[in-house]
């Protein structure tokens, strides 16, 4: 399950984040899941609070999810579109994914 790999990773750096932070007690979590990534929002947030915070000191963080449109940029002039297209303005067919693809938190917040 590549959720649960990715929840452990993003855990790891919700808790720096809170080591920081002491003695406040963690309230809320945003996370950033990018429309490209391929990542399933209820997989991973099934392993984050089921598994890898149960226990700890976020077993009740709310958690929030915001969603990232995949941004694409042509190689042969730079465009760039959140539209998904196989052919550029400029003839192109080579595009980078420049935003949108990756999962990451976005804030941890205390109260």
């Amino acid at each position: 399950m590549h959720e649960h790999s990715l929840a452990k990773t993003l855990a790891a750096v919700i808790f720096e984040v809170i080591d920081k932070n002491k003695p406040k007690k963690p309230k809320k979590t945003t996370i950033v899941v990018g429309k490209a990534s391929g990542v399933n929002k209820e997989f991973l947030e099934h392993s984050l609070k089921d598994h890898v915070f149960k226990g700890t000191i976020c077993e009740n963080i709310e958690l929030e999810f915001k969603f990232e449109e995949p941004k694409i940029k042509c190689k042969e002039c730079g465009y760039e579109t959140t539209q998904a297209v196989t052919k550029c303005r400029c003839g192109g067919d080579n595009f980078d994914v420049i935003s949108g693809k990756d999962t990451y938190v976005l804030e941890v917040e205390f109260s």
